[in-house]
């Protein structure tokens, strides 16, 4: 969630090698079904990456998340390559500080991964499975990604804390479309909102 595009709790479709071929078709429909957004696995320096961002960014208004997988080499670049396309970058290593920092005043939300001490400027921790949630998620498959959100903007601006028990709220699934294959996007979607 970033203040540009508040969506709590949310559901994401993570893109299947299989939906390349039909980007726009693929955002849309998944925007149709009620997602809340998008995320692909890529490197930001990576003009390919850079590509299927721009695709879907013109194909729906949903928020997009870029997965990082852990062997990418992190950049401040990442800013100019992202600009205002990107509403969260999801690293599977820590960043620099540098980088996140650039990120984050760029209005680029970052994702923390699960298991580091995490910087005061990150709004989210992320983990793949075993990080408890509220009840419609128990039932996620292995393999789904959840993410909490540790501070909200405020009204007044003001970063709101987490509360004393805060992995119990994790508020973000991210659904591999994979294990969605084979329903209707809108049926396999409906099943987490219970």
């Amino acid at each position: 969630m970033t203040a540009r595009r508040p969506f709590l709790p949310r559901l994401v479709v993570l893109l299947g090698i299989k939906a390349l071929g039909a980007l726009a078709e693929w955002g849309a429909r998944w925007e149709e079904a009620g997602a809340d957004g998008l995320a692909l696995a890529g490197n930001p320096g990576d003009p390919a990456a850079a590509d299927l961002v721009e695709v879907l960014r013109g194909a729906c208004a949903l928020p997009l998340e870029v997965h990082v997988p852990p062997e990418a080499v992190s950049s401040p670049a990442w800013v100019e390559a992202l600009g205002e396309k990107v509403d969260w970058v999801v690293p599977g290593v820590p960043l620099p500080q540098e980088t996140a920092r650039a990120l984050v005043a760029a209005g680029i939300g970052v994702a923390w991964p699960l298991g580091y001490p995490i910087p005061t400027e990150v709004a989210r921790v992320h983990g793949i499975g075993g990080v408890p949630g509220p009840e419609r998620f128990a039932e996620a498959p292995p393999g789904a990604e959840r993410s909490l959100t540790l501070r909200e903007a405020e009204p007044d601006g003001l970063l709101a804390e987490p509360g004393p028990d805060p992995w119990s709220g994790a508020d973000t699934l991210v659904l591999p479309e994979e294990m969605l294959a084979g329903q209707d996007p809108a049926t396999a979607l409906g099943r987490w909102r219970r």
